[in-house]
């Protein structure tokens, strides 16, 4: 330790990635803490800033082609994860006429759909267990970036 020495994710790195996950701290940390791994696995690090910035880019798009290649998702699953996105990442079943569905079960199996990929989870809500709320994952937000040619929309 020193100050030479540079960290694997730096500040302009984990605020794109943070930008990209939508503000979750905890999953910003799960994929800064896998990309300094992946660094020291592959013999990787270097101590200038500038390149682990254009190494993490690199690494980060890997990341989400190989989860695009992977799965295989509909078109409507696909609209409906942008639009959950548009939304800010979360949506109620009851939402499903402002989505373009005419009926809940035609929305919950492009819901089904996105859940077996891993892009969206769904969760009962702890006070009203009747109430279920869409939630869109990690996993998802990076294929949102993938599928917007990398850009974060932010």
């Amino acid at each position: 330790m020193g100050e030479q020495n540079i960290p694997p994710v730096g500040v302009k790195s984990f605020l794109h990635l943070f930008d990209i996950l939508n503000a979750n701290l905890r999953d910003a940390l799960k994929f800064s803490g896998d990309f300094s791994l992946w660094l020291f696995e592959e013999e990787s690090y270097i101590s200038d800033a500038a390149e682990l910035h254009s190494l993490f880019e690199v690494w980060l798009t890997a990341q989400s082609d190989n989860y695009f290649e992977s799965i295989h998702v509909p078109p409507r699953a696909w609209k409906l994860l942008d639009e959950i996105c548009d939304r800010g990442g979360s949506i109620s079943p009851s939402d499903y006429e402002d989505l373009g569905f005419n009926s809940p079960q035609n929305m919950r199996g492009q819901v089904a759909k996105l859940e077996e990929a891993a892009i969206v989870t769904s969760e009962l809500d702890d006070t009203d267990h009747r109430r279920k709320t869409i939630n869109v994952m990690a996993k998802g937000w990076l294929l949102r970036y993938h599928r917007s040619d990398y850009n974060s929309g932010k």
